[in-house]
């Protein structure tokens, strides 16, 4: 989500350092189920897609001891975000934060904001926190859909078992709608490289790593996939984030590499679209972004792809923008990184406008000005199939297999999804939940990491909870085994 332009303040003189704290927890994320969206918030879902994809692309004292973690995700609204709990501040305070790896800037909520907060519950006070430095400087971010705005500051800001000290961020008190979405979301944290960061300062991951924090020098993602399953809830176990470490319980077979062409985005090089086996001549540099739901490129690439598909034309009204063509006839469509291939599942690149099931969409999109050498982007549509690696050094994105084909730990349906069981109603899971499992789960995702935490944990399930809040530790190693004997 990074603007293309710059910041207009100065860089904080502060340093961010990482602390001593080590271990590991999993923070949940959560998404909504397409099944369950009427017509009209499934236009209201496209809609949003378009403002996000065209905001972050459009024009305009510390330990050197290695340790790893797995942090769960939350994946909400139909897969448009992923998100996990973000610490900020001392004591901590919580915060529901997109992981986006298409933008290197930091920045919440202000309690005080003004313009543009109505959908934001959860908002960061810096008066209750002993750490919080004001730099007095502006913090802007220019999109291309509208800005957010506020003050430039720096905080002790933990994620699992990871925390860094002195961490710029933008405390937000004005903002345009449709910048971030989400309403269970008060924050974004970017994953890219310091170039991009309006701040001048190195975003969270890098410090970790050139402080060899990670015992690898990378982060790893395992979407989820909750669209196409009728028994989702608004929102849902969302998959992992792997600080540090891989996880071969996720993927199969080895992980490819592709070296990095720059370190602003974690952009490489697109060879080639294939499209039902036959390869077509759109190529360029790609961003993998976990910010972004859809796969974006130039316009004449864009009409190029679809032009192989049967009966696909330029959808009009609400779906301008976007080529539509019959659930039936749609193509199976891969991607070719280097000198492989690799498919996209069906019910991610194809999505039936409406619950009729006769007309789709597909998940490839126009835009002409990425910026910052970014041709291409691509987003979670792709990285749900895949084990997505983003190492530092040497720099580079790697992809495998994942064992459960569906996601990382979504629904097992395959081809396009059917309405049969479409429910009236769509309405965010409350705190606590009858059923054992989402207890058991609620109370995970609402730990909070501390400095006596365990060295390493292992990946666990992510939880099905909407809520998260300062509940301690609670024995997260054993609630981690209790929910991977009860998911598996």
């Amino acid at each position: 989500m990074r603007a293309v332009a710059t910041i207009l303040s100065f860089a904080l003189l502060v340093a961010a350092l990482p602390s001593s704290s080590k271990g590991g927890l999993s923070i949940p994320l959560r998404t909504r189920s397409w099944e369950k969206l009427s017509n009209e918030q499934r236009i209201a879902w496209i809609k949003a897609q378009d403002r996000i994809l065209k905001s972050k692309y459009g024009k305009g004292s510390h330990s050197k001891r290695a340790s790893s973690s797995s942090v769960p995700l939350t994946d909400q609204l139909g897969d448009v975000a992923y998100y996990a709990t973000v610490n900020i501040g001392t004591p901590p305070q919580p915060f529901n934060t997109i992981l986006d790896t298409g933008s290197s800037d930091l920045w919440v909520i202000y309690n005080q904001c003004i313009i543009g907060c109505d959908d934001f519950p959860t908002r960061y006070d810096p008066t209750k926190s002993s750490t919080f430095k004001n730099s007095s400087l502006a913090f802007t971010v220019p999109y291309g859909g509208g800005t957010v705005s506020g003050t430039q500051g720096a905080e002790t800001v933990t994620m699992a078992n990871f925390t860094v000290n002195n961490q710029a961020f933008g405390v937000v008190d004005t903002l345009t709608p449709g910048v971030i979405f989400g309403p269970q979301v008060s924050g974004l944290m970017g994953l890219a490289w310091t170039q991009l960061a309006t701040t001048g300062s190195s975003p969270w991951w890098s410090t970790l790593t050139s402080q060899n924090a990670f015992s690898q020098p990378l982060f790893a993602f395992n979407l989820a996939r909750l669209d196409n399953d009728p028994n989702a809830g608004t929102t849902g176990p969302g998959g992992t984030v792997d600080l540090g470490f891989l996880d071969s319980n996720i993927y199969t077979g080895s992980i490819t590499y592709y070296n990095l062409i720059s370190e602003t985005y974690w952009l490489i090089t697109l060879n080639a679209i294939v499209v039902n086996g036959k390869s077509t001549s759109v190529s360029g540099p790609a961003a993998i972004d976990s910010g972004t739901t859809f796969i974006a490129g130039p316009t004449a690439a864009v009409a190029q792809v679809y032009s192989t598909f049967s009966q696909a034309q330029l959808g009009t009204g609400d779906l301008a923008g976007h080529y539509v063509y019959p659930c039936a006839s749609a193509p199976t469509v891969s991607l070719t990184f280097g000198t492989e291939t690799y498919a996209i599942n069906l019910v991610d690149f194809s999505r039936p406008i409406d619950t009729t099931g006769q007309t789709c969409f597909g998940a490839i999109s126009p835009i002409d000005s990425a910026g910052q050498t970014a041709e291409w982007i691509v987003g979670d549509t792709f990285m749900k199939s895949y084990y997505t690696v983003f190492r530092s050094n040497p720099s580079s994105v790697g992809f495998a297999q994942l064992k459960n084909s569906s996601g990382g730990g979504g629904s097992t349906a395959s081809g396009i999804p059917t309405f049969s069981n479409v429910l009236p109603t769509d309405t965010f899971l409350p705190p606590l939940v009858s059923s054992v499992l989402k207890k058991v789960t609620s109370t995970l995702g609402g730990v909070l990491p501390t400095s006596t935490s365990t060295s390493r944990s292992s990946g666990a399930p992510l939880s099905s909870t909407s809520t998260f809040g300062i509940l301690g530790m609670l024995a997260s190693v054993a609630c981690s085994i209790i929910i991977g004997v009860l998911l598996v």
